[in-house]
């Protein structure tokens, strides 16, 4: 939310029913992720990524052999959180915002977030499977991570990265750094469905992007239509909640 959208007293009611307890505040592992990283920092943070394999639990026997492999991001893919979005985030945290999980399987998750402040559900993969049916209505209008993954598979991203500069068109590299942003938005969204908030609250309105946006007024009334997701400005919440 930006703060030229919404009077003080708009942001200073929001606070107080924050702690009061009357607003319980989420933010999202997603976003801290895929926003920390710079935007023209970002086409090349995804060209360095990779994955690391780890292999435990083997076992033999004279017909076949068992053994448990995990996934992931090397350490070095991980980002770090920018100075300022470190101090939003501390205050946040502070303030007793909780962070809700990513669930995109091998992609890296920011640095910096305690454990104590990640929220994992119960019911994690019933949490995960509705994050994921969002997702995928979202990418079916295409916005939330549509463009980023068309993009990925344009431009391959398997070249040295020392080549980006020369074989990638400025173009490119701002429409990347743009689906970067849009696919936090898309899977902002969702997660917060599939935690069964009540309401999203941002004071973007698609503008800029238009139909690539998710908080475009068409598709939010799609998503409305399917999932019931109400999504609010600063202004429409506070007055929700009153005085």
């Amino acid at each position: 939310m930006t703060a030229d959208k919404a009077d003080k007293s708009v942001y200073a009611n929001l606070l107080k029913k924050i702690t009061d307890g009357t607003v319980e505040p989420y933010i999202c592992m997603i976003a801290l992720t895929l926003e920390t990283v710079g935007k023209k920092e970002r086409l090349e943070h995804r060209a360095n990524y990779s994955l690391d394999l780890q292999f435990s639990d083997i076992s033999t026997n004279t017909s076949k052999v068992e053994m448990r492999v995990a996934v992931g991001p090397e350490e070095s893919s991980r980002p770090t959180m920018t100075e300022p979005l470190s101090r939003k985030f501390e205050l946040a945290y502070k303030l007793g915002f909780k962070v809700l999980a990513m669930t995109n399987f091998g992609t890296p998750r920011v640095r910096d977030v305690p454990e104590s402040a990640i929220v994992i559900p119960d019911d994690y993969w019933e949490y995960a499977e509705r994050l994921s049916e969002c997702s995928d209505f979202i990418e079916s209008l295409e916005c939330g991570r549509y463009n980023y993954n068309l993009l990925v598979k344009k431009l391959g991203l398997r070249i040295p990265v020392f080549k980006l500069e020369k074989f990638i068109s400025t173009k490119d590299k701002k429409a990347f750094s743009n689906a970067v942003a849009e696919w936090a938005d898309g899977d902002s969204l969702a997660a917060h469905y599939a935690y069964n908030n009540d309401y999203f609250c941002t004071n973007d309105q698609g503008k800029s992007a238009g139909t690539k946006s998710v908080f475009h007024r068409d598709n939010i009334g799609l998503l409305s239509d399917k999932f019931a997701i109400r999504v609010v400005t600063a202004n429409e919440l506070s007055s929700l909640l009153g005085n």
